[in-house]
């Protein structure tokens, strides 16, 4: 009765990596099953489920059956509910991290029903439903890390590049774009990384192919190679770090030989919020104001100019900092705050 389950199948599989996930899935589920709405939805444990369903009637029935249990991660023969709005047909699944999963369809009309044939079909793609959602929560898990290292690095600004054998940019964060974009230091032409001379420019590729050619199973920490690039207009060059791409373990060789770039620029001035190093070490107001500026690399005098006190008050307020963070020097305070993680703010 059901000749493209195999279609179905794939288009499951498929869309659990869309976003939002799924969509191309009910569509297709609409076609095939002759059903006016249908949506793949996530059922964490004793919550209601959570997924794409573009008609609230259906939200409603889901989130009744949801609130009988029905929608908990255990393993259910499709089941059909029927309203004087449409009929639900149901399946549901255990899954992974106390969720399962739900394949729901929906017919719009007072009687609209569901066929046993269609019930069985529905039931047939139960172990594929396990599948996908495996899928979805691996995919899930890189886009979150790959969130989380972002806002690392960016907040801390520093550029990262993925880059291939001959140099080409493969994968830039928001940082490195702005530096090539800037032009300054460093460029793209062709798509290809150059710096400023020539020299440079062949320095950088030969450590870019030395490094590709270097990638190992496992990532190595230890392998890397500093360069700095002349900047027009700055005195401070533009530093960078080359090291192996990413470990390609368990595949046997990489599917492509890369190296990653880290950028940093020594003349950025990074912010020191006086908020932030407040809350951290517990300093007043005054003291806060007074150790941003001494992390921004201001010597006392300076910082009681720009704060407009006297360098005698900017003192006493230095000895309440040392003796709130234990510090007895300047110089490890500045330290200690350029650890911390106010500059990430």
């Amino acid at each position: 009765m059901f000749p493209d389950r195999d279609t179905l199948i794939h288009a499951l599989y498929a869309s659990a990596v869309e976003i939002p996930a799924w969509v191309s899935f009910a569509r297709r589920a609409c076609e095939i099953l002759r059903c006016d709405q249908a949506a793949v939805m996530i059922a964490p444990d004793e919550e209601a489920p959570v997924g794409s369903f573009a008609n609230d009637r259906a939200i409603a029935v889901i989130n009744a059956l949801a609130a009988d249990n029905v929608g908990s991660a255990r393993d259910r023969s499709p089941l059909m509910l029927t309203t004087e709005d449409g009929a639900a047909l149901i399946l549901s699944v255990s899954g992974l991290r106390q969720s399962g999963g739900l394949i729901v369809l929906w017919r719009e009309g007072k009687v609209a029903r569901f066929e046993p044939e269609t019930a069985a079909f529905l039931e047939s793609l139960a172990e594929a439903l396990r599948g996908a959602l495996a899928i979805f929560y691996t995919h899930v898990d890189h886009v979150r890390q790959r969130a989380l290292h972002d806002v690392a690095l960016e907040t801390s600004r520093i550029g990262v590049a993925l880059v291939s054998v001959d140099g080409s940019l493969l994968i830039a964060n928001a940082i490195t774009q702005q530096f090539l974009d800037k032009k300054d230091g460093l460029l793209l032409v062709h798509n290809k990384l150059r710096a400023e001379n020539a020299a440079e420019t062949q320095a950088l590729l030969d450590e870019i192919r030395r490094c590709a050619l270097n990638q190992k199973p496992e990532t190595n920490t230890g392998d890397y190679r500093p360069l700095a690039f002349t900047r027009r207009g700055q005195d401070l060059p533009l530093t960078a770090v080359v090291r192996p791409g990413p470990g390609y373990s368990p595949l046997p060789r990489p599917l492509q030989r890369t190296a990653i770039l880290v950028l940093r620029d020594p003349a950025q001035q990074a912010p020191w919020p006086a908020e932030a190093l407040a809350r951290l070490f517990g300093l007043s107001p005054a003291e806060a104001n007074l150790a941003s500026e001494l992390a921004k690399g201001a010597s006392i005098d300076d910082a009681s100019a720009t704060l407009g006190i006297s360098r005698n008050t900017a003192r006493t307020q230095l000895k309440s900092i040392f003796l709130k963070t234990g510090i007895n020097r300047q110089s490890d305070l500045i330290r200690v705050l350029l650890n911390s993680g106010a500059s990430s703010t």
